[in-house]
């Protein structure tokens, strides 16, 4: 696919097809000049359709393609922090593992406490690491 050709031929009172795809994935502008290592006004010059070299097209259609990827796959384990439990008096959290299938709930006292636990129950699910804490209340 002629990608310069295709962003040429868009009409431009829509919006454009690069636009889309980036709001899509979730990057601003500048996010994609950073991931691409191009300029930002590279990236408007882009989205309009101006005359932008073809390398800087490959460039940022390759950031595009990857940006996409990823926001399709679940965060590997989400650590949502439920407040304080009526009945423990203790802190609650739930780490969830999609991927996997798992959730686990559980109780900490304090932030040592809830590293801890949380090392600890990765471990038991066979994941190292603590990823996509959410930390909402």
């Amino acid at each position: 696919m002629d990608f310069a050709k295709h962003l040429r031929d868009t009409d431009r009172m829509s919006t454009n097809p690069l636009q889309a795809r980036r709001k899509a994935a979730g990057l601003s502008q500048r996010e994609l000049a950073e991931r691409t290592g191009l300029s930002d006004e590279t990236i408007r010059k882009a989205e309009l359709g101006r005359h932008v070299a073809a390398t800087s097209l490959r460039r940022i259609e390759e950031a595009l393609r990857r940006a996409e990827r990823l926001s399709e796959v679940p965060p590997i384990v989400e650590v949502i922090d439920k407040g304080v439990g009526s009945m423990s008096g203790r802190n609650v959290i739930v780490i969830r593992a999609a991927a996997l299938g798992v959730e686990v709930e559980t109780t900490f006292t304090d932030a040592d406490d809830r590293s801890r636990v949380i090392a600890q129950t990765l471990a038991a699910m066979g994941i190292e690491g603590e990823q996509g804490d959410k930390g909402d209340s």
